[in-house]
């Protein structure tokens, strides 16, 4: 037994590594693309950029492990089925799951090992990728202005330039400042410029030849005519220096998404869960007290009579005693209490919307953590008898089947987690579905695998046709 454990283990790790790796490698890749404008002109070292692309790579582990355990297994399987060495196995007495019995205990191992990382190791480096992102995407490119449109990443100015060189040397400037976002009535334009940064590239200075400014004052305050004058300066050289302190890149500590679900682990998202209902419920009490002092009972209010001796008004018969006016100011300052009460109302339905949709984020979050885990289970033990019923080794037909199987399960689980953050399912079903209809599917696969039957059960016909035949007869 210890040397067939040996061979399933040693034909399950090669490939479970090859794809971990490949399956990573490509959601980073993903990734990637989708930033890399933000990295591109920016000037970053390397090993800022080495440092937001590790943490990015540990955080495609969700997607990465799941798909790499269904992949092996079936690869695993599917080879020791495709060179007949299952088949061996199986003329020696021994079941698969027997068989396959050290690779379930690597499954557990890994499932507990995808749960720690998902609750100690994942909300770190989303904490630390995601205040990377924050402090690269605020530096701007200090010499990468464009050509023929205008640029605003420089702060209070808008830039055109109409053509550059490598020299950055610019030809046809128009500046305009903004300092004063009321009063955007001062334009600069010159035919040509060369730009260039101090050593610490925290000045831009560009040097403007043959141009000229044109500035609208306001009239005077003591002045009956509101006129404004144009003024005009033409000159033959013009310094202007450009403060770009502000946008150079430095590491953040992350502090303004600490607060963020991804950002927790499972006992900071209990905590802020706890505190996000309890303020729930305060939001309510305050509600209640407000209508119930403001309309029913004053504060410190004594009732003087028995309330035995409480006779019914007839609100129609005391409006009838009172004149117009007196009747108009009741019926207006009603109408205002109903409006307020309304808006009241309404604006604690607002808030209590927030919090609930802030706690099933918290609630969808917390799940991950358990769900990540016990999807590499459901998918082994699909993936497992499904490469032992196809009997297909290699990358070519296992891809595929794992591509596919992948997708059913990822559409699953990102539909029901839309709906459970809509609040349209319930958070703790709606995480769980993926794995709970899929459950039964790993259970039905290992029946057939270990049976050794096929993927579906042959229908048989033969008896339906003999008696069609001899009712013919």
């Amino acid at each position: 037994m210890k040397k067939l454990h040996l061979l399933v283990l040693k034909a399950f790790i090669g490939p479970f590594l090859l794809t971990f790796l490949i399956s990573n490698f490509l959601f980073l890749m993903i990734w990637l693309f989708k930033y890399i404008e933000d990295f591109i002109g920016k000037g970053l070292e390397l090993s800022v950029l080495l440092e937001v692309i590790g943490y990015s790579a540990i955080n495609q582990i969700p997607f990465s492990l799941p798909l790499a355990m269904l992949l092996s297994s079936i690869m695993t399987l599917g080879n020791l089925g495709e060179t007949n060495e299952l088949t061996a196995i199986k003329s020696l007495g021994i079941s698969m799951l027997k068989a396959i019995r050290p690779l379930t205990f690597i499954t557990i191992g890994l499932s507990i090992g995808a749960y720690i990382t998902a609750n100690h190791i994942l909300p770190v480096t989303n904490l630390k990728a995601r205040s990377l992102l924050e402090d690269i995407m605020k530096k701007r490119p200090e010499l990468n202005i464009p050509q023929g449109v205008f640029y605003n990443g420089i702060p209070d100015y808008n830039l055109y330039v109409a053509k550059k060189n490598e020299k950055n040397e610019l030809i046809d400037v128009m500046i305009h400042d903004h300092k004063d976002p009321l009063k955007n009535n001062n334009v600069t334009v010159a035919k040509k410029g060369i730009m260039e940064s101090t050593a610490d590239k925290k000045t831009l200075i560009i040097r403007l030849q043959d141009g000229y400014t044109l500035k609208e004052e306001d009239y005077r305050k003591d002045s009956k005519i509101k006129t404004y004058p144009l003024i005009r300066c033409n000159f033959e050289e013009q310094i202007i220096k450009f403060d770009m302190s502000k946008l150079s890149f430095s590491k953040g500590d992350g502090s303004l998404f600490k607060q963020q679900a991804q950002m927790m682990n499972k006992d900071q998202l209990l905590e802020a869960m706890d505190s996000t209902e309890v303020a729930r419920s305060q939001r309510t009490k305050k509600l209640y007290d407000s209508i119930n002092r403001t309309y029913f009972f004053k504060e410190d209010s004594v009732i003087t009579y028995e309330t035995s001796d409480i006779i019914p008004i007839n609100i129609y018969a005391a409006m009838d005693t009172m004149d117009y006016e007196r009747r108009k100011k009741i019926v207006n300052h009603s109408i205002q209490l109903v409006r307020g009460s309304i808006t009241q109302v309404n604006a604690c339905l607002s808030n209590i919307q927030v919090k609930d949709s802030i706690i099933r984020r918290y609630k969808i979050e917390f799940h991950k953590k358990f769900t990540l885990a016990t999807a590499c289970l459901v998918l082994f033990f699909i993936g497992a008898p499904f490469g032992a019923i196809t009997r297909k080794g290699g990358l070519a037909w296992p891809v595929v089947y794992s591509i596919l199987l992948f997708l059913v399960y990822w559409v699953l689980n990102i539909s029901f987690e839309k709906l459970a953050k809509k609040g349209s399912f319930d958070v703790d079903w709606g995480m769980w579905m993926a794995n709970l209809i899929l459950f039964p599917v790993g259970i039905y696969l290992t029946n057939r695998a270990t049976k050794d039957l096929p993927l579906l059960p042959r229908w048989k016909f033969k008896k339906k046709k003999n008696e069609s035949t001899s009712n013919m007869q």
